[in-house]
């Protein structure tokens, strides 16, 4: 059975019916009946700043129909991570993670505190709106699939897509990186 890492967007695009909703059900049906496993890293969710631990999480992804699927750790990160369902990083989980943000955004800084000087931010802490905290998710979500050794990381991002992202973060562990369409074709070679 395929396993398959969905990123963040896949909720946002179901909601919206945009035109990869139809193959993002596929997928979901095909987890309901044991043809695939499906799972989402466990990240704060930008319209929802309430959601802070893993039940609300939870019950979110239950009212967004994508209840049962697995709930991924990333790193502990203050207002991007859930305060209950993160893990403390290794040094070597840290280096893939750096890597991961090479590769995707090599024009943000890694760390919170040299983004915000850089750009004049006040805030201490990421607001809900910031580009740097989208950054910091999309880098945990595809750590997070790396780390799991899933097959299938879905997304409709195009930042994922360019050639050599894709095939460096495939190198890196990633193994395969689909737009969802691809992604439910995938469930007819099972």
């Amino acid at each position: 059975m395929k396993t398959f890492t969905l990123h963040a967007s896949c909720l946002t695009m179901l909601d919206a019916e945009t035109p990869e909703a139809e193959a993002l059900r596929k997928l979901l049906a095909a987890q309901a009946t044991g043809k695939a496993h499906l799972a989402i890293a466990a990240l704060s969710v930008q319209d929802h700043p309430e959601i802070t631990k893993h039940a609300q999480f939870s019950a979110y992804l239950d009212e967004k129909a994508f209840g049962g699927i697995e709930i991924l750790r990333p790193m502990t990160y203050f207002d991007v991570s859930l305060a209950d369902w993160s893990i403390l990083s290794t040094p070597e989980q840290e280096d893939l993670e750096r890597e991961i943000h090479a590769i995707l955004f090599p024009n943000v800084q890694f760390f919170w505190r040299d983004f915000r000087f850089a750009h004049g931010i006040a805030e201490k802490s990421p607001p809900f709106t910031c580009p740097w905290r989208q950054c910091k998710a999309d880098v945990q979500a595809i750590w997070t699939h790396i780390e799991a050794e899933r097959d299938v990381f879905v997304t409709a991002d195009s930042n994922f897509h360019t050639d050599k992202k894709k095939q460096t973060l495939t190198a890196l562990g990633a193994r395969s990186i689909a737009y969802p369409e691809e992604a439910a074709a995938l469930l007819q070679e099972n």
